[in-house]
């Protein structure tokens, strides 16, 4: 299998999971809110110094955002080899890192938690951007970007608690659903293009 293939099934097979196995763990977490919940209240929903874990939300949803990183990390191998762009590399090289550790430290990790978040969000929110130099195709071009925008502006909007209406939970979803979708189309993109944009 060619290094182009590896990298592109890596890190869609690391969205796919993380996107099925995401909306398993809210199916079954009780009275579950897309709006009013934070994305790692899967792991474990922490309020006012008592941490609940609801199972098998919590046992599903840790497993999975720690391959997640594993995966994003083991991409960078890839992405290194194929000459991606070094910035671009250590940025999903990161986010993997920072995906690792939501997973190994939930919120009842307080602080480590905090920090393993912003280390997946901050990295992951400029990949579309660093992303977009080795696309050749405009109109996809186009979408990496926007996509990365949407991703930072959200970022911005949460990080200053401002969430539009749309809950902490919206506002959070807004950060990561363009990122996964982006690495789906990325990954598509240098699956198939790669041996033509060199």
């Amino acid at each position: 299998m060619k290094t182009n293939q590896i990298f592109s099934i890596l890190i869609i097979l690391a969205a796919l999971q993380f996107l099925f196995l995401l909306h398993i763990s809210e199916f079954l977490y009780p009275n579950y809110s897309v709006s009013n919940n934070y994305i790692s209240d899967l792991g474990a929903t922490c309020r006012e110094g008592v941490c609940r874990f609801y199972q098998p939300s919590s046992i599903i949803f840790n497993i999975s955002v720690s391959l997640l990183g594993i995966l994003l990390m083991i991409s960078s191998y890839y992405s290194n080899k194929l000459s991606l762009g070094k910035i671009f590399t250590i940025l999903i090289f990161i986010t993997g890192l920072g995906s690792l550790g939501v997973g190994l430290f939930p919120e009842n990790y307080g602080t480590l938690h905090k920090l393993s978040a912003l280390t997946t969000f901050i990295p992951a929110s400029l990949l579309g951007l660093f992303g977009s130099r080795v696309i050749k195709h405009i109109s996809l071009k186009i979408i990496s970007i926007i996509m990365s925008l949407i991703s930072i502006t959200s970022l911005i909007l949460f990080a200053v608690e401002k969430d539009l209406g749309l809950g902490v939970g919206g506002i959070e979803r807004l950060i990561v659903y363009p990122i996964l979708f982006w690495a789906l189309i990325f990954g598509g993109y240098i699956y198939g293009y790669y041996e033509y944009i060199r």
